[in-house]
C-alpha cells in the first residue's frame, strides 16, 4: 500500500509558533511523526531555510529540505500548518506552513 502524498494527519489548523525557526521544525516534526523522514531531513529543511527562504509570497511559505537530504526522505508528504497568527517571515507576513518531503 503507498502512502497518500496528503492524509488528515498531516493538517492541523490554529498552530501557534513564535518564529520562522519554529515553524520549519514544527512542519518537519509533523513529517517524521507520519514516518516520511528521519530527523536529518528537518535539520536539513532549517539548513535550507537559513540559506535560501522558502517564502513565496500571500502569506505562504513552503519550507523542505536539501538535495542532500533527499537521502533522509522515506516517501513523499506534504504537511499544512494553518497559523492562528501570522508571524513575519522574510519581512512579510505567514499564516500557511506547507512543509514538503520530496
Amino acid at each position: 500500500m503507498t502512502n497518500p502524498i496528503l492524509c488528515p494527519e498531516g493538517v492541523q489548523l490554529g498552530v501557534t509558533v513564535s518564529s520562522r525557526e519554529e515553524a520549519v521544525r514544527l512542519a518537519g516534526a509533523q513529517l517524521m511523526a507520519l514516518d516520511a523522514v528521519e530527523p536529518e531531513y528537518v535539520e536539513a529543511m532549517w539548513e535550507r531555510e537559513q540559506k535560501f527562504s522558502s517564502f513565496m509570497g500571500n502569506g505562504v511559505a513552503i519550507p523542505h529540505g536539501t538535495d542532500e537530504a533527499r537521502k533522509f526522505v522515506k516517501h513523499g508528504q506534504i504537511v499544512f500548518l494553518r497559523l492562528t497568527k501570522a508571524i513575519i517571515w522574510d519581512s512579510e507576513p505567514v499564516n500557511l506552513c506547507i512543509g514538503i518531503a520530496a
